[in-house]
């Protein structure tokens, strides 16, 4: 299935999806999340814990991992 990042909101630690084919708009918040990208069909979220989240964006299951200095 195909996601595109519709926003980042670093207020509000959220992410929000959007499912081009059904127009589903999915929001996936990571405490201190500041950017986000697709990377072979899975969302990463880098953010200002010094962690960074890699989310499967149709399951919601998530990974959190150590980001590189």
């Amino acid at each position: 299935m195909s996601w595109i990042i519709q926003r980042t909101c670093p207020r509000e630690n959220s992410v929000y999806l959007l499912k081009e084919s059904s127009g589903v708009i999915r929001q996936i918040s990571v405490p201190g999340a500041e950017s986000a990208s697709i990377e072979d069909g899975n969302l990463l979220i880098r953010c200002t814990t010094g962690f960074s989240w890699l989310v499967n964006p149709e399951t919601g299951a998530r990974r959190r991992l150590p980001t590189p200095a």
